[in-house]
Formats: structure tokens, C-alpha cells, sequence
């Protein structure tokens, strides 16, 4: 993993390839699920260990750590004009929610996805994967969230881009495109059923983004999945409710994230993905958000291997490239249906990141955009 890391840092530091990689640099988010490539965001820790002046006592955590609330009972259905919300800050697990820095940061990102509180010694999780210690993969952050993502493999990220969170939020409040939430039927009170949440990637705009709900943003064509339709989004979500302030998307789906900072484009296919956020009592801003999921262990491999071989087509394969691959399998935690089977090896690395939104507008589809480029074939 060293080789590789060493040697995509020193074509970083090149500014000759720098320039050459210049269309590829510029960065670029956008959402997506299903088959196709998109982009996503997502939800709100509800175990915050600040919360917000909106909900001043959040419900207390259940015996299986920190999950989001359940729908409210005897809550009335909806009854809300509807709300769309932009990201205009997100956490990749490098810093908290104030934005200081923290290697601990990512223990607060996402779920106890498992179910379980899991320490070094945990005798009921999947087996690790090429020899990993369980010492190394077991134990979760804050009651028992999943992120092993955020614990084992962002570092890799940060070693290449050490800014990377700083660039992509300076991509969003440049207008260079968001995610946009939206959730029909929110805005009748501070708990609701039977609401819907739909999840779309945003054209860039070429202005900053408006954080005063004056934002007016088009979403892509690729996250939908009926040209031109703006209800028919490939991320959809149509069991959603707010429980005292807290939205969840629900239920789980698979939801694409892309991103990318300085030259490393991400794409994140999340599984069986949480979508959560705190509102203030007005529902123009969403805080401690949250998406949190399964990454398929392979599909991560993948990713990695074509941002290696944007550097150099020669790490596309290799004994360099196969030792961060396995070390990428050394971090798999979980199965990638969120489950844990003792007499399996864990096929998914646990995911979780945060962020922060504001009141937007949804101005129409804009024509669908090229497909990112793979070097490696």
C-alpha cells in the first residue's frame, strides 16, 4: 500500500502532471443510484453529541446503539407543504461537524448498522478478510456504529488529497454541483408519516450557492430513471418520516456517491444506505446529517484502481496495485447486506459521513452528463 500511496503522492506533487490532469482535477460531485452512475448524500446522526436548539433532547439511543428514531407513534400523515434541501457541507470522518480536525472524527458518522455493539473480542461477526486482525476491524465508534470506512480506508484517501474535504466543500459553495434532498409532505409539525424523500445530484451553476434558500438548481438527468421526469428519481425513498425534528429517509436503498478532490474521483456505491437529518423548527436547514451503509468490498477495489490508473495506466494491475487491493479487503467488516455470519468472510466495509443543508429550489433537468472516464479497462 506504501508503494502506491508514495508513488501516487509523487505525481501529485508534479505540477507537469497536474496540468496534464487538469479537465480531471476539476472537481465534481453529482448522485446516483441504481445501475447507473449518480451521486448521493446523505443523513443525520440522531445520537448527536450536540444537538441542535430544534431538537434540544433527542431520543435516547436503543440496546442496539445508535440508530435513528422510529417512526412516531400516533403522528399524523404528512400535511406539509414539502421541503428541498441542498448539501452544502459534507464530513468525509477526517473532521467533526464544527469542522475541526480529529483522527476519531469518523466514530461519529453513520450507524450501528449491525445491530451490535462490537468490541476486539466479538466472537459473532463475518471472519475477516486476507488474514486482517480482528483487533483491527471489530470495534465500532460511538454506540456502536459501523464505519470502517471512515477508521481504515479514508486514511488512504487523506494520504493522497490530505484537503480532500476542504476542496470538495469548496467545489459545492462554488456552484460546481450539489445533492439535493427533497421530501414531500414535510413542514406540518415536528413529527409525520407517511412522507416521501426523493435524492438528486445538481448541475453545477458556475455561481455560488445561495445558503439563504434563494438557490435555484436544476438536478441531472442521470438521477432519474424516466427521462424528464422529476418524480421519477433513482434514489427514492417512499417510507420516510420526521420523528420530533428528525427526518429519516426510509426505507434503505442503494444510493451512488461521487466525489472527487484535486485528482481522485470517488465513487461510492453504497448499500443499503440510512438517510437521516435534524431540522430546525422552520425546515430550511438540515444538521448532523448522515449517510450510512455497506460498501461492496469489490466495487471499492475497483474505484481504486482507476484512480490509480489515472496517474499511470501501469497501476491498473500489478503486484503494487494488488497490495492496497488487499489491504482495502483487510478492512471489511461486515456482509453487504448489513448482516454478520460468523461462517462467512465479510464482503462490505461499513460506511458513514455527515453533512449539513440548506432551503433550495429544484429547476428543472439538465441534459445528462458524459460518464466518468476508466482508465482501467
Amino acid at each position: 500500500m506504501h508503494l502506491l500511496r508514495d508513488h501516487l503522492q509523487n505525481m501529485l506533487n508534479n505540477r507537469a502532471m497536474l496540468s496534464r490532469l487538469g479537465a480531471a482535477a476539476a472537481l465534481l460531485l453529482s448522485l446516483g443510484c441504481g445501475s447507473d452512475v449518480q451521486y448521493v448524500t446523505g443523513s443525520t446522526s440522531t445520537i448527536s453529541t450536540s444537538p441542535t436548539t430544534s431538537n434540544p433532547n433527542p431520543p435516547p439511543p436503543p440496546s442496539s446503539g445508535a440508530q435513528p428514531p422510529g417512526p412516531p407513534s400516533g403522528a399524523p400523515s404528512g400535511g406539509g407543504p414539502g421541503v428541498v434541501l441542498a448539501l452544502n457541507k459534507i464530513f468525509l470522518g477526517d473532521t467533526n461537524y464544527d469542522g475541526a480536525p480529529s483522527p476519531s472524527a469518523w466514530k461519529q458518522y453513520g450507524y450501528n448498522i449491525d445491530g451490535k455493539i462490537s468490541s476486539k473480542t466479538a466472537t459473532d461477526l463475518c471472519k475477516p478478510a486476507k488474514g486482517a486482525a480482528p483487533s483491527a476491524i471489530y470495534p465500532d465508534g460511538n454506540g456502536g456504529i459501523d464505519n470502517a470506512h471512515g477508521k481504515l480506508l479514508l486514511p488512504i484517501i487523506m494520504g493522497l488529497a490530505q484537503d480532500a474535504t476542504a476542496q470538495i466543500n469548496e467545489n459545492i459553495a462554488n456552484g460546481n454541483g450539489t445533492f439535493l434532498l427533497r421530501v414531500d409532505g414535510l413542514g406540518g409539525g415536528p413529527s409525520a408519516v407517511d412522507l416521501s424523500a426523493r435524492w438528486y445530484a445538481s448541475a453545477p451553476t458556475n455561481a455560488p450557492l445561495a445558503v439563504d434558500g434563494s438557490a435555484v438548481l436544476a438536478v441531472t438527468a442521470e438521477s432519474l430513471s424516466q427521462p424528464g421526469d422529476i418524480d421519477a428519481a433513482k434514489s427514492s425513498f417512499f417510507g420516510s418520516y420526521v420523528n420530533n425534528y428528525v427526518v429519516v429517509a426510509a426505507p434503505p436503498t442503494t444510493v451512488v456517491l461521487r466525489l472527487a478532490a484535486a485528482s481522485l474521483p470517488m465513487t461510492f456505491t453504497v448499500h443499503q444506505a440510512v438517510i437521516t437529518f435534524e431540522s430546525d423548527p422552520s425546515f430550511s436547514k438540515g444538521s448532523y446529517g448522515v449517510i450510512a451503509g455497506v460498501l461492496e468490498t469489490e466495487e471499492y477495489v475497483e474505484m481504486m484502481r482507476q484512480i490509480a490508473g489515472s496517474f499511470d495506466p501501469a497501476l491498473c494491475s500489478g503486484t503494487t496495485f494488488e497490495s492496497l487491493a488487499d489491504q482495502i479487503r483487510q478492512a471489511s467488516d461486515i456482509m453487504v447486506d448489513g448482516s454478520q455470519d460468523p461462517n462467512q468472510i465479510c464482503n462490505g466495509v461499513s460506511f458513514g459521513m455527515g453533512f449539513e443543508a440548506v432551503a433550495a429550489k429544484i429547476g428543472g433537468v439538465a441534459p445528462a452528463m458524459p460518464p466518468p472516464p476508466k482508465p482501467c479497462q
